[in-house]
């Protein structure tokens, strides 16, 4: 399509495609172009030079944000680039030959402010073709939701050829026309002939969409026409293959593309590069122009970028990544099998006329040779086919104070980003482990998780354990949060004065809390605690108060591994604590059965934390209510039974008073349904307790003998709800021990002590405990020796 009597020579690409990379780069080689123009956002011009940093290694992404007043985060986007990525081996191939280069997009400044807002707000967003070559940018953006007004469906261009060509998807008809292709003479010009004739069948579209797209088009024109202007003569255009047919006409859509470009409203937007994963130019992750499979691109350009392409090299490569992960599995993949798969796939591209093995034919010959035709693991097949990798940027590019302060961080304290993920076990006694826990804390405060905490084994509060795992996303977030300040410390606790002003919610500031303690952001602390008791006494709701209760339990017995302060914390604790006990009575009283199951899950939670909290004060105050709710007229039977219960567990009721509420509670003449409530409140989820505690078993033992055949047969239904709540090995024992019972098996006597025995171990466990040893009985004749 290109007329000889014109500078330009368009090169329509798909994005991340590595045999467009190659015979972009083959094509480049034979112009020689004295100018190339690339599809990409004009601001960006500026870091390109950074592109040939020997530091620099992709995947990388130029990222482009800009703020817009009344919106608390930026808008952003991302045009990420891969090693195979047709336009960075442009970019790579201008710097070897001294190329100048200019990007042709429409400007960010432009697409990122709202000129292409919907006619109905309210409609939800269409989703963005994904045409293999790219009708939609090739971008990831982010900001607020703007959402089009229900249109024509945008078509699939590739996705037609495809289906006129009898293949089942765009992916695979692409990957065989052109990336299989890398040494085809022709190939652009092929793509071109295609991309125009689709154009000329598809309908037009309408809506916010057509209109950004055509006005990206319109730019590109515009930058087609300075460059001639310009007196270039050999101009080397690379763009999506979708747009190529609409930059040939640059005389007759002049002063409609002057036009149409007018007036557009604009933000100010930066630019920088950042880091960027294989898994994130996947299509599945949402990405327009996204791949299925970066890691068998990746392959492919270790064999393209070639001078001689190797087709039994690439299947025997790919094949061998194979066996070495299944081995790595514990699984069986011999040289035997590697050759018998190699000879299968050769064999496939013969019979298929195909130059070079296809990914579908290798990932069957796997299947069928190396795993004996079982499915492969999902984790391992996807592993390899994404192929995970996370780039690098220099070190000394240019950045905001806060990204030097992170990156200053984690060099002092050896933190590596990766894109894989790896455990990372702390001990908070260390000072280094107390800093990475600060760090990575401070980090998820900011919206950054780029550590997921995880659960340690054994009841020291001095470990921690960590699963990192860095995603560009987050480069983006610390752009974000250097609005909050300069370093990660400063920015950690404007953010959270800043919270704390906005929020009213008493829980979350409670859970706020727990995370200003473990990020050590000690001065942001008394703010905090001020606004919650100020919110607290404004409301009424006793449960606002227990659910804040948990997390500022946790933050007062955390303080002293963390080497804070804990007055403050204690006060609060303890104030809310009092007020949940003044006002538990009046909040239980009267409830339905739904309220009595929400209550219930407070009230466990109420009891959980003060007993793990263990201070001797509060403990007494939420015992004497406990007691008194024991014996509350009118409390809903679920919390009465649980409330009995609870107070025999913390021998606040002694045997024979748990009995006599028992049997009372039971008896016949309360309705069926409260009888039923109670028994579930008291003994939902305890078989283990029925099992061991003798006590408690003896009870609902003596309680089920005496009741009346007509009485049992009218609860029995409700009492098998309570007790399918047990696992059913706790059933089986409770079957046993009640067979036991029944014949008399479950009475015999406890076997005797052997105090001669005993007399060993005492001294030693004394020892251990630091007390003195016992006095035991004198071993009598029928000890055992």
């Amino acid at each position: 399509m290109n007329d000889p009597n014109s500078p330009f020579h368009f090169f329509g690409i798909r994005h991340h495609g590595p045999g467009s990379a190659r015979s972009l780069l083959a094509a480049l080689r034979r112009l020689q172009p004295d100018l190339l123009l690339m599809e990409g956002p004009p601001e960006a011009e500026a870091i390109l030079p950074l592109a040939g940093h020997a530091q620099m290694k992709p995947p990388v992404a130029m990222l482009m944000y800009g703020s817009v007043e009344g919106e608390s985060s930026p808008r952003a986007a991302f045009f990420p680039f891969a090693e195979f990525s047709p336009e960075w081996q442009a970019l790579a191939h201008a710097r070897e030959h001294a190329v100048p280069v200019r990007l042709i997009d429409l400007p960010q400044a432009i697409s990122l402010a709202d000129n292409w807002l919907p006619a109905a707000p309210d409609a939800e967003p269409a989703e963005p073709a994904d045409t293999g070559c790219d009708a939609d940018p090739d971008t990831e953006t982010s900001g607020p939701e703007t959402g089009e007004a229900p249109g024509p469906v945008r078509h699939d261009p590739i996705g037609l050829l495809a289906q006129a060509a009898g293949y089942h998807d765009s992916e695979r008809f692409w990957e065989h026309l052109v990336e299989q292709q890398p040494h085809a003479d022709g190939v652009f010009a092929a793509v071109a002939e295609a991309m125009t004739a689709v154009r000329a069948a598809l309908p037009e579209d309408s809506g916010p969409h057509a209109e950004r797209e055509t006005c990206r088009e319109a730019q590109m024109r515009q930058c087609l026409r300075q460059a001639q202007k310009d007196g270039f003569q050999r101009i080397a255009v690379v763009c999506g293959a979708w747009h190529v047919p609409a930059l040939q006409d640059l005389k007759s859509t002049r002063k409609e593309d002057a036009a149409r470009l007018k007036g557009l409203a604009k933000l100010k937007v930066q630019a920088a590069w950042i880091p960027w994963t294989h898994g994130r130019l996947q299509s599945r992750q949402g990405y327009g122009a996204g791949i299925e499979s970066p890691g068998w691109y990746s392959h492919l350009w270790e064999h393209y970028r070639k001078e001689a392409i190797d087709p039994e090299a690439i299947s025997s490569g790919w094949l061998a990544k194979f066996a070495q992960a299944l081995r790595a599995e514990g699984l069986d993949a011999s040289s035997a099998q590697l050759i018998d798969a190699c000879r299968l796939i050769s064999a496939l591209a013969v019979l298929r006329g195909r130059h070079l093995p296809d990914l579908d034919d290798l990932q069957e010959a796997i299947v069928s040779v190396l795993h004996h035709g079982d499915a492969l693991p999902s984790v391992l097949s996807q592993r390899l086919l994404v192929g995970e990798k996370l780039g690098e940027v220099p070190d000394d590019m240019p950045a905001l104070p806060l990204q030097s302060d992170f990156q200053k961080q984690c060099k002092s304290l050896r933190l590596k980003v990766e894109a894989d993920s790896r455990d990372l076990q702390l001990d908070l006694r260390e000072e280094q482990g107390l800093a990475k826990s600060r760090f990575l804390h401070r980090l998820r405060l900011l919206g950054i998780p780029w550590g997921q905490p995880l659960d340690v084994s054994g009841k020291g509060t001095f470990k921690e354990a960590w699963r990192l795992q860095w995603q560009p996303d987050f480069s983006l977030k610390l752009v974000e949060s250097a609005i909050w300040g300069q370093t990660l410390d400063e920015a950690a606790a404007r953010y959270v004065q800043h919270h704390t002003a906005q929020n009213t919610d008493i829980p979350a500031l409670a859970r706020l809390v727990e995370q200003v303690l473990v990020a050590d952001l000690g001065a942001a602390l008394p703010l905090l605690i001020d606004r919650i008791m100020a919110l607290s006494t404004h409301t009424a709701d006793i449960s606002h108060l227990i659910a804040a209760l948990e997390p500022l339990a946790n933050a007062w017995r955390y303080s002293n591994v963390r080497q804070t302060r804990s007055d403050a914390l204690a006060a609060v604790t303890a104030s809310f604590v009092l007020r949940i006990c003044i006002g538990l009575p009046a909040a239980v009283s009267s409830l339905n059965d739904e309220a009595a199951q929400l209550w219930l899950g407070h009230l466990k939670t109420l009891d959980r934390v003060l007993t793990r909290l263990d201070e001797t004060e509060l403990l007494a105050e939420w015992h004497k209510v406990l007691l008194r709710l024991t014996d509350q007229n009118g409390l809903h039977g679920l919390l009465a039974g649980w409330c009995c219960r609870v107070s025999a567990g913390h021998e606040l009721l002694t045997a024979e008073a748990a009995a006599q509420r028992f049997s009372r509670a039971l008896s016949a003449s309360w309705p069926v349904e409260h009888t039923a409530a109670w028994f579930e409140g008291f003994l939902a989820g305890q078989g283990l307790s029925l099992i061991h505690d003798q006590s408690l078993w003896a009870l609902v033992d003596q309680w089920l003998l005496t009741l009346a055949e007509e009485h049992f047969v009218q609860i029995l239904p409700l009492l098998r709800r309570t007790v399918a709540t047990f696992t059913a090995p706790e059933r089986t024992q409770l079957a046993g021990k009640a067979q036991g019972s029944a014949t008399g098996a479950g009475a015999s006597a406890a076997a005797p002590v052997d105090n001669r025995r005993a007399a060993r171990v005492a001294p030693v466990l004394a020892a251990m405990l630091g007390l003195s040893a016992p006095s035991l009985p004198e071993p009598t004749t029928g000890d055992a020796a």
